[in-house]
């Protein structure tokens, strides 16, 4: 139970602005906890942000769904197709400060929540 009422104590100490709350929702076990533990804080204005890939080897959509359906968030996702990332490749590497594939992942999510409103 200590666990539980840490995560939410911590949770809720990083909900506090003036600006609607955005999570980067991968669908993993980190970024899911973090969604479903934030939905009570926030429960009309939550707001999650997904990238997913062409194929379901690679991406965690239907993990992401299922907190989207769970906590009802504001979501946005964004499909990261194979040519995006071809075309984007060297400013994706210019950008990181040492490779790693998270990496890439980070640099997609961050390039579309620049684009939100």
């Amino acid at each position: 139970m200590a666990i539980k009422e840490t995560l939410e104590a911590a949770v809720k100490r990083h909900l506090i602005s003036d600006a609607p709350i955005g999570l980067f929702l991968s669908g993993g076990i980190d970024s899911s906890i973090l969604t479903i533990s934030a939905k009570p804080f926030v429960p009309n204005n939550l707001h999650t942000l997904s990238i997913f890939f062409d194929s379901e080897k690679y991406s965690e959509k239907v993990y992401q769904d299922l907190v989207i359906e769970k906590t009802k968030a504001q979501h946005q996702s964004f499909n990261v197709s194979a040519q995006n990332l071809e075309d984007l490749f060297p400013e994706i590497l210019e950008a990181m400060d040492s490779p790693s594939i998270d990496g890439i992942n980070s640099y997609f999510i961050s390039k579309y929540a620049n684009q939100l409103d």
